[in-house]
């Protein structure tokens, strides 16, 4: 949806996003230590590694660039910067005594479009999405919300109007368990959950332990549904039959490579081991290859001449052939 809004903006300004978004919202709110991937940061930042989980504790990771959705997922911004776009949306569009949005159009953002299957935590209830936002609320009272998660990092934020409170957290770690679970969604709605009560005068939950628990039963389930049968990679005959590069006409190409005592599984700048799951059949373990089953397919000659990858649930496989 954010690709395709980016080539919108494109094709109407006759201008590139980047420069459309940095002219129409950044330079006018000030937001000058906002920029965007791959462009060098302002002077003012100070980036910190990306972590990932390992079965060790946390660990720096490679920031992937998905030039390809761009526009969903390469801003780069600031607590400083995103307080000023928190109070835009909280004042109908007006921000240091300037009109940059009617308000009508601002609302039309916050309206119901469709409807939208609660992915939320207590107390929280998600009823729809608008234009760029979840909407429900918080207890009774109704707020406006986002997040983003990608290897190393996740924002979340959450808009109460009526309260005119506006919250914002952001981590330096995401790590996505079974293609479902997320971590850093759990710790930033008990953070979220403990700011509002506070502000709010609310009796006060331990919240920490509340959402803590129910991240814990989701992780238990999500597990047992997904569990992967072990398999020793030595008992693969003949591995290096699977490695090479293998293309779709509109997904581009994805590299297998034998690595030591395990195999790498590499699209554009991203690269995740995939475990043997059984003969001809693996699966990937990190990043978009999470939980993601890779059926590598035989010609008459008993040779490997495609890959049939589970990208998403609701896609048929996508098959990349074998190149050479």
């Amino acid at each position: 949806m954010y690709a395709l809004a980016g080539l919108v903006i494109e094709k109407v300004t006759g201008k590139r996003w980047e420069t459309a978004v940095t002219e129409r919202i950044f330079s006018p709110l000030g937001m000058s230590d906002s920029t965007f991937a791959g462009l060098p940061a302002s002077d003012n930042t100070s980036a910190s590694y990306f972590h990932i989980a390992a079965h060790n504790g946390y660990i720096p990771c490679k920031e992937h660039r998905l030039n390809c959705i761009a526009p969903a997922i390469a801003i780069n911004s600031t607590i400083t910067d995103m307080l000023k776009w928190i109070r835009l949306h909280l004042s109908n569009g007006t921000l240091f005594g300037e009109t940059f949005i009617s308000n009508n159009q601002l609302k039309e953002t916050h309206t119901h479009q469709i409807a939208a299957q609660d992915c939320s935590l207590p107390p929280i209830l998600i009823k729809s999405y608008g234009l760029g936002w979840r909407l429900g609320s918080y207890r009774t009272l109704r707020i406006i919300s986002h997040g983003g998660t990608r290897d190393g990092f996740q924002s979340h934020l959450i808009l109460i109007p009526n309260k005119k409170i506006g919250i914002i957290i952001l981590t330096n770690s995401a790590t996505i368990i079974n293609n479902r679970i997320s971590r850093e969604k759990y710790f930033s709605a008990s953070v979220a959950n403990t700011i509002i009560d506070k502000i709010l005068g609310i009796s006060e939950e331990d919240w920490t332990q509340k959402i803590y628990k129910i991240y814990e039963n989701a992780k238990h389930t999500s597990v047992q549904q997904k569990k992967t049968p072990k398999r020793n990679f030595k008992r693969i005959e003949r591995p290096n039959e699977y490695s090479g590069t293998y293309e779709h006409p509109a997904y581009g190409k994805i590299t297998i490579e034998v690595e030591k005592d395990h195999f790498i599984a590499t699209y554009g700048e991203i690269s995740s081991p995939i475990l043997p799951e059984r003969e001809d059949t693996f699966i990937g373990t990190t990043s978009v290859f999470s939980q993601k089953r890779f059926t590598f397919k035989r010609n008459e000659k008993k040779q490997i001449a495609w890959i049939e990858i589970s990208l998403a649930p609701r896609l048929n496989d996508i098959t990349f052939k074998r190149k050479g």
